[in-house]
């Protein structure tokens, strides 16, 4: 009698175990779901700011590369450059 007393409980925690692992996978593959809607996002928003800083770089190595051959100042560079963009504006 004792033996079939631990056999049903454990057969009904056995069950009750089995339940809330399928809970708790759902909820896992829930996470992860989120997880990568959330890289996703961040990715989407750090492509831009990635190429900006990017051409930020390539846009002052070639100043750098004027300002040598010129042997113009920052501020002289500066000025010239929005001088010309008004007189074409």
């Amino acid at each position: 009698m004792p033996e079939r007393i631990v056999t049903i409980i454990t057969t009904q925690g056995a069950k009750k175990a089995s339940s809330e692992f399928k809970g708790l996978g759902a909820t896992v593959i829930s996470l992860n779901q989120g997880f990568e809607l959330l890289n996703k996002g961040i990715r989407a928003i750090s492509a831009p700011i990635v190429s900006l800083i990017s051409e930020g770089r390539r846009f002052g190595a070639q100043m750098s590369a004027v300002q040598a051959v010129t042997k113009s100042t920052g501020d002289q560079l500066v000025y010239s450059h929005m001088l010309d963009f008004l007189l074409q504006g």
